[in-house]
């Protein structure tokens, strides 16, 4: 980021703030973080494929579409695939649908949503990473929209992956 009198005031891993001036003079902290990726996997059966895992930030039981960080020398669509594999052991024909920057005003990254057709989940072709503990839920459209309805908190990224597909696809 190009700003004036900014400097980095803790970086680890995907993590890295750094502090600005902004225009009117106050002190802003900004998470430079890592480009990331979501999919948004649909079966043949018309039911969505979503995660379902305790948050800390959140305290509670969230459901999510797949998704996570772009590693070093992969492209969004790789990163989309393994991903998908990782957490729910799916594979399937992916279709780009577009990129935000879902949280501008507090962290620097680009999200790259996807749609994906697949078959099913497979539970033993998972392979989550250490801090992760979830499981696989498929719900049709609508169950989806009332579950929505019906969470104390919803993920965001619910929200916004499914308003891409609806409005992009």
């Amino acid at each position: 980021m190009k700003t004036n009198n900014s400097k980095i005031i803790y970086s680890s891993g995907p993590v890295s703030l750094i502090e600005f001036e902004s225009v009117r003079g106050k002190r802003v902290l900004l998470d430079m973080g890592g480009d990331a990726v979501m999919i948004v996997p649909r079966t043949t059966r018309n039911t969505y494929v979503l995660t379902a895992q305790k948050r800390v930030g959140s305290d509670a039981l969230v459901y999510e579409f797949p998704s996570g960080g772009i590693k070093g020398g992969e492209s969004p669509e790789e990163a989309a695939k393994r991903e998908l594999l990782e957490e729910t052991g799916a594979t399937g024909t992916f279709k780009f649908i577009t990129k935000v920057e879902p949280l501008s005003g507090l962290v620097k990254f680009n999200l790259y949503i996807f749609a994906a057709q697949v078959d099913g989940v497979s539970e033993s072709d998972k392979a989550l990473e250490e801090h992760e503990d979830l499981s696989t839920v498929e719900l049709t459209k609508e169950q989806l929209i009332q579950k929505m309805k019906t969470l104390e908190k919803v993920d965001g990224y619910l929200a916004l992956g499914l308003g891409a597909l609806e409005l992009l696809s």
